[in-house]
């Protein structure tokens, strides 16, 4: 008879993250006609060709990402073999989907990849613009961003070996986390094991249907926020460790009854000699007390208007690390 039991559901399968030069040329095609200000500056000259490149009313669409797919390149971390690719005629799947793309540039664009392949000049002149739009960012990708980009998306990968939903990866802003049929794509892809991601540094991201993948990109210099509410945290609690201590605010309290010099303090609180002098130095250091010369001694006294300063610090930093 058949026995209802719990079997552990196969865990889901790993997202590949690559930095990417199409991608980042993607982007660079798309800074072109962006009526935003771009990340990465194109010669107005430049921009104009690009825009105008396919005579059919539309600027640079995602036949680029289409063909970086389609040449076995979409993840190489250099432009190069993408370029020697394209001037050669490339085989598209006849089952495109672009189901990320509006219906209108579907036909466009499944008509500039049908021209590129029957025609050599074409591709001849669409490689030239590819190096020549690379050749902008070039110096910055070899030097830089690079590294960069693959720092990040080893970074991403951890994330996500760690169980870091795809979603904390993208900006708030990003277009998938705006549109809810493009989270569904992405969530029915992560089910599938078909998507990838891409930091971009060039670019605010993209999304693009591919055969058999779905292409995400995502603004890579756009700051985690658990990174950044980590980070305050730790500079919220490294401000209260100082008063932590129920020693450190004895000899606190002691101070405020009147000046004391390390030996005095020390019989008072009934504390070794040492023991108070490595309070003393933390509440000094934090400018919690002051300490001046006596003769030979070293008298130390405590500066209240400091310790509210501190405390109403912590409570600023604490009240805008729970609104953000």
């Amino acid at each position: 008879m058949p026995i209802d039991a719990d079997y552990p559901s196969a865990p889901p399968p790993s997202i590949p993250v690559t930095a990417s030069a199409v991608v980042e040329l993607s982007s660079l095609m798309c800074c072109c006609s962006s009526t935003r200000p771009p990340k990465i500056a194109v010669p107005a000259g430049l921009a104009a060709r690009s825009n105008d490149f396919w005579g059919d009313g539309h600027p640079g669409l995602a036949e680029v990402v289409v063909l970086a797919h389609a040449t076995g390149t979409l993840d190489d971390p250099e432009i190069d073999r993408f370029v020697a690719r394209i001037r050669e005629p490339v085989v598209i799947d006849h089952h495109l989907p672009l189901e990320t793309e509006p219906e209108d540039e579907q036909h466009v664009i499944r008509a500039r990849l049908g021209r590129l392949a029957s025609d050599g000049r074409l591709r001849a002149r669409y490689a030239r613009l590819v190096t020549d739009l690379w050749g902008v960012y070039a110096s910055r990708w070899e030097t830089r961003d690079a590294d960069r980009a693959r720092a990040v998306a080893a970074a991403w990968s951890a994330r996500l070996a760690a169980g870091v939903d795809v979603f904390d990866l993208l900006p708030e802003g990003h277009i998938v986390r705006r549109d809810d049929a493009f989270a569904a794509l992405v969530r029915a892809a992560q089910h599938d094991g078909t998507l990838r991601l891409a930091p971009s540094l060039a670019g605010r991201g993209h999304i693009v249907a591919l055969p058999g993948v779905l292409s995400v990109s995502a603004d890579a210099a756009v700051e985690d926020p658990v990174v950044t509410r980590r980070r305050g945290a730790g500079e919220i609690a490294e401000r209260l460790r100082v008063l932590s201590d129920p020693t450190r605010l004895t000899i606190l309290s002691q101070l405020s009854a009147g000046p004391a010099g390390v030996s005095e303090l020390a019989r008072t609180l009934h504390i070794a000699q040492p023991t108070a002098s490595v309070h003393l130095r933390r509440l000094k250091e934090a400018g919690l007390v002051g300490m001046e010369r006596r003769g030979a001694r070293s008298v130390y006294s405590a500066r209240p208007a400091a310790v509210e300063d501190l405390l109403g610090q912590v409570t600023d930093r604490l009240a805008r690390a729970m609104e953000g």
